[in-house]
């Protein structure tokens, strides 16, 4: 399948939050950019972006694979990292490991996955931390 560069993005209203996701893709299909942000149901939110003009975050490329990176430079090892990988038309954010005081407010949480699906604005699931 030929892949076109686009954005794809995607919605969630649930008990634990809202979530709003939108990646932008390479003509391979590949992250160029995202953009992720969960509102909590009090209104303390969460924001996280990667490769847009002014992000210190570092994206690389594998196979169906994007991960970003964003340096400690005091301690590389709890450098924060995320990763979005692909399959077929499926899009699965994971946040691995993150500074929560760099995205997050206080009482505020990311979603532990996110997966969007090319071609519908509704998120396909959200896992939130139990």
């Amino acid at each position: 399948m030929a892949w076109s560069p686009s954005r794809c993005k995607c919605e969630q209203d649930a008990p634990q939050g809202h979530t709003w996701l939108r990646l932008a893709l390479n003509t391979d299909g590949g992250v160029r950019s995202m953009e992720y942000t969960a509102t909590m149901p009090g209104g303390a939110s969460c924001t996280v972006s990667a490769g847009l003009a002014g992000d210190e975050a570092s994206l690389s490329q594998g196979k169906d694979v994007t991960d970003i990176r964003w340096d400690d430079n005091e301690d590389p090892s709890q450098a924060s990292y995320m990763r979005v990988s692909r399959n077929g038309d499926d899009y699965t954010l994971e946040p691995m490991r993150y500074d929560h005081p760099q995205f997050c407010g206080q009482s505020s949480q990311l979603a532990e996955t996110v997966r969007l699906r090319r071609g519908s604005t509704t998120c396909a699931a959200v896992a939130w931390p139990k």
